[in-house]
């Protein structure tokens, strides 16, 4: 027996899914420049955005937590790095709270 009920539900899901996917700007560069915090907002609000230039298609988005996340442990590990090559001083723990 077939269940109206769910099946509206799945439909409405399916839908809600193609509305967010279809959701698709593509602005030129000029029309950005101009219009740039419209642009921005957009994006934030979770709209995809299409730059078109002479050299090419990018996508706008909104810099996340894990993006400078991700930056700043490779920083950390680039420090590492530079401490095992002999090219920073290695320092305790002491020394640091000292720096406070």
């Amino acid at each position: 027996m077939l269940n109206i009920s769910n099946l509206c539900t799945k439909l409405d899901t399916i839908c809600y899914i193609c509305k967010i996917r279809t959701k698709m700007e593509v602005v030129s560069a000029r029309n950005f420049r101009a219009n740039q915090t419209n642009i921005l907002t957009k994006a934030l609000k979770g709209e995809s955005i299409l730059l078109s230039s002479r050299i090419g298609m990018f996508k706008i988005t909104p810099v996340t937590e894990e993006d400078t996340l991700t930056t700043r442990i490779c920083n950390g590990l680039k420090q590492v790095k530079m401490i095992q090559e002999g090219k920073l001083p290695r320092r305790t723990i002491q020394d640091m709270l000292d720096e406070l």
